[in-house]
């Protein structure tokens, strides 16, 4: 059964000062410390009230920086009970935004209140507490500037190479690849085992292996192989293994590497299990090199296609984690489901469906 988020208005007169509160129901698997999205892109419930996200006066927001929006675990959005959260994206056509919570536990989405002046997110917070050592949102679907924005209190800015270019992924913005010489090259981390990468790819072409993501002391390229099937390598290292699933081109799939500290690997693809292996490339740890998106750690075998939400955690989630992960980001997604919508100023509710 798919995991469904009910996200339902609030009808309350008060709002704790919020013109709109709207209730989100969590029924995915119950992963804790989990970054849920919620965006209009990949959610036709969610597009309907994307009115409200806009300034006042045809919209409820009256921050000129969005700062009136909030996640809370208050019924009337009160912000003493705000959640760690991040604003990715927020603008006339899209927003994007992730919260710290339970994947099946209950919270509230405040828009609007002229009360508030200053900005309520805290993405360091929200994405340290789910063990991320790096998250690049690249980064809003209509402009890659230099630096890329990185959102953990790393602050991880990037460099841009041969002006890739911004698009769109699933559920916010994308950097674009022509897979001759643009990519993206960010300072070099160090965590030691385990470890997991996430990330969104979308290749135009799999006639030769190419690189989304490189780096690590260990030389660590995370490729596509010209059968279409997604893997990790190290320089030198004889025993790469391939996800047993392969991925088409120009669709965008979810691809994830996860590294469980005693030199086993699983990769998942689109949040299910697609093979595992053990081996010298499941052994090496990041540390100091260059890290790359687009290319491989010596800017070799670059990428052509689009790369979107990739995440490197310094730690080795669950299997639930990474289907909630999937379920809560995939296209037409039904992770959150809108029922009805309500606002203090008119105090009337209509059906949007």
């Amino acid at each position: 059964m798919r995991r469904l988020l009910a996200l339902l208005l609030v009808a309350s007169p008060l709002f704790g000062g919020w013109s709109a509160c709207y209730k989100l129901q969590g029924n995915g698997l119950g992963t804790t410390n989990f970054p849920i999205t919620l965006s209009t892109a990949n959610n036709a419930q969610m597009a309907a009230i994307m009115g409200q996200f806009a300034q006042a006066p045809s919209g409820l927001v009256t921050s000129t920086s969005g700062y009136d929006i909030i996640i809370s675990t208050d019924p009337a959005c009160d912000i003493s009970g705000k959640v760690p959260f991040e604003r990715a994206i927020w603008s006339a056509s899209l927003v994007q935004l992730f919260y710290l919570g339970t994947t099946n536990g209950t919270y509230y989405l405040g828009i609007g209140n002229s009360a508030i002046t200053t900005d309520q997110s805290d993405p360091t917070t929200l994405w340290g507490s789910a063990s991320a050592a790096r998250v690049w949102h690249t980064p809003n679907g209509s402009t890659l500037a230099s630096p890329s924005p990185e959102s953990t209190s790393n602050a991880d800015s990037g460099t841009l190479h041969s002006t890739p270019t911004a698009s769109a992924s699933p559920v916010g913005g994308a950097a674009t690849f022509n897979g001759t010489n643009q990519y993206l090259s960010f300072t070099g981390l160090t965590f030691s085992q385990p470890f997991s990468i996430f990330a969104w790819i979308n290749p135009t072409s799999i006639a030769s292996d190419t690189s989304f993501l490189g780096g690590g002391n260990g030389s660590l390229g995370f490729r596509v192989d010209t059968a279409g099937k997604p893997y990790v390598t190290r320089t030198n290292a004889a025993d790469d293994s391939r996800s047993t699933v392969a991925i088409s081109t120009n669709t965008w799939t979810r691809v994830a590497f996860i590294q469980d500290g005693t030199a086993h690997c699983t990769y998942y693809i689109n949040g299910s299990a697609a093979g595992s292996y053990s081996g010298s490339s499941c052994q090496t740890a990041f540390a100091a090199n260059t890290t790359t998106i687009g290319t491989g750690f010596t800017a070799t075998r670059f990428f052509p296609g689009s790369v979107a939400e990739v995440y490197i955690l310094g730690t080795n989630p669950s299997a639930d984690w990474a289907a909630d992960d999937y379920a809560s980001q995939e296209p037409s997604s039904t992770f959150i489901t809108v029922s009805a919508v309500v606002t203090s100023t008119a105090m009337s509710q209509s059906n949007i469906f």
